[in-house]
């Protein structure tokens, strides 16, 4: 955690929240894994992250000064969490191949949120502009979360033909998707084949 230290002089941004900064962040890591046989070995463990963040508003003031429309009492946060979930299996296929197979599931969640007093916010943009807004989503102003999702598959393989020769190959897939809180929704998908020789 950290106290923080405060970005933007209250004598420049009168009308900004005089906040620090302040980071609070905790992390958790678990692995585990067994062998089931002499050929076979499992296992996976998971890492989870989260922060929390706050931060101030260079753009506070009014919007008939050409601000955002917040205030010196407007607080603006950020949340973050990141999990990630993996699985492996290593098998000896025989005294010649080794064959590993892993799977990591990754997800992002950032999460934008402020105390901003919206009526108000859309009575100024309202007055000055003819239409009901708030500005700049991404200070918070209107709460929203984004959303990140990627799974990857890995299908790795290591091949000695002799004692100074050694082949590789495989397969990697990804699958990803992204909402960023508005209405938009992304996806990808991706698909990769491998394969290599290696000589002493």
């Amino acid at each position: 955690s950290s106290n923080g230290i405060a970005t933007l002089n209250a004598n420049q941004y009168p009308n900004a929240n005089p906040n620090t900064g302040a980071y609070k962040s905790q992390t958790i890591n678990a692995s585990i894994s067994q062998n089931l046989t002499k050929d076979l070995e499992l296992g996976g463990g998971i890492r989870y992250f989260a922060a929390n963040a706050s931060y101030g508003d260079p753009n506070a003031g009014p919007v008939a000064d050409g601000g955002y429309g917040t205030n010196s009492t407007t607080s603006f946060n950020i949340k973050i969490v990141s999990t990630d979930v993996n699985g492996f299996a290593i098998y000896q296929v025989n005294l010649s191949w080794l064959s590993r197979l892993d799977i990591v599931q990754s997800q992002l969640n950032n999460q934008y949120y402020s105390n901003a007093d919206l009526a108000d916010l859309y009575a100024q943009t309202a007055a000055v502009y003819g239409i009901a807004y708030a500005y700049n989503p991404l200070y918070g102003v209107t709460n929203f979360t984004t959303q990140n999702i990627q799974t990857s598959s890995r299908w790795f393989n290591t091949y000695k033909l002799d004692s100074d020769k050694t082949a590789t190959f495989g397969v990697d897939v990804i699958r990803a998707g992204f909402n960023n809180g508005l209405g938009d929704n992304m996806t990808r998908n991706t698909q990769g084949y491998f394969a290599g020789y290696s000589q002493k």
